[in-house]
């Protein structure tokens, strides 16, 4: 089994409530609630060879509002084809250079 296409989008609404109900999170909340879900996944369902995080890079001119545009690990810089890491990534690489701690339950 697989998990595919979880994430958090980080979309800048700019207005406090309106971010709340489309569900969006600033970028350090995306971070951990990503560690988060990858660490119980490798601690709780071992089973579970693969988890794909949606999505690799920010949709700047995708359909569907700011919170769609806005899942990426990277985000878009300059004229849109430049990415900037997002928190998540170094959060993510963290925990892979740890994931043998992990699964030995040490963390």
């Amino acid at each position: 089994m697989w998990v595919t296409e979880f994430g958090s989008s980080t979309c800048p609404t700019g207005d406090v409530v309106e971010s709340a109900v489309k569900g969006c999170v600033d970028e350090a909340g995306q971070a951990g609630e990503l560690v988060t879900t990858l660490r119980d996944l490798g601690r709780n369902y071992p089973w579970v060879p693969v988890a794909m995080v949606y999505e690799a890079q920010d949709e700047p001119d995708a359909s569907g509002g700011a919170a769609e545009r806005s899942f990426g690990l990277f985000e878009a810089s300059g004229n849109g084809t430049n990415w900037t890491e997002k928190p998540a990534v170094a959060a993510i690489r963290e925990l892979y250079t740890r994931s043998g701690e992990i699964r030995r339950g040490r963390n």
